[in-house]
């Protein structure tokens, strides 16, 4: 079990933890509020339960503004009566968990369309729930277009081919 205490200052001392300059929680987890007993996220890697009072308080406030347009200090402002060390802090435990990336950049927004946007929206929300999976991408812009870049064969037999090529 992890303590979100503390924990960002330890981030701030490990060059290999870079948190999100503006962190986005996956719009397409599953919270489940479990009263007393915490909350609950499924539809990542694993499911991740919380306990303890920020748990129960700070999360189902935090999260809603965790879209990916808010840095860090935004987030303060946005919440004045909550300590800048609980919010970094919790920013670096859901990290720490996989649950955030980077929310859209300037070179993600030139890369695609919005109509290309809305075409892999589904791709989209899936790879934004995996992103911390393997670090290899800092969002799911990096993921998607890492895939647009790429020259693909594919070979298909029977009524399923169209939807796969799709």
């Amino acid at each position: 079990m992890y303590k979100a205490a503390g924990l960002s200052d330890r981030f701030q001392m490990d060059p290999q933890m870079r948190l999100p300059r503006r962190p986005r929680f996956s719009e397409d987890y599953l919270l489940i509020d479990l009263g007393e007993a915490g909350l609950l996220v499924q539809g990542a890697e694993q499911p991740e339960l919380f306990r303890g009072k920020a748990a129960r308080v700070l999360l189902p406030r935090l999260l809603p503004l965790l879209d990916g347009t808010r840095t860090v200090e935004d987030l303060h402002a946005a919440l004045p009566q909550v300590k800048p060390a609980l919010i970094a802090d919790t920013i670096s435990l859901l990290f720490l968990r996989g649950l955030l990336e980077e929310g859209p950049t300037a070179e993600d927004q030139r890369l695609f369309s919005d109509e290309e946007c809305a075409r892999y929206q589904q791709q989209l929300l899936f790879f934004g729930r995996y992103t911390d999976v393997s670090r290899a991408s800092h969002n799911r812009y990096g993921t998607q277009g890492r895939l647009k870049l790429t020259n693909l064969l594919l070979i298909v037999e029977g009524a399923t081919g169209p939807a796969i090529a799709a």
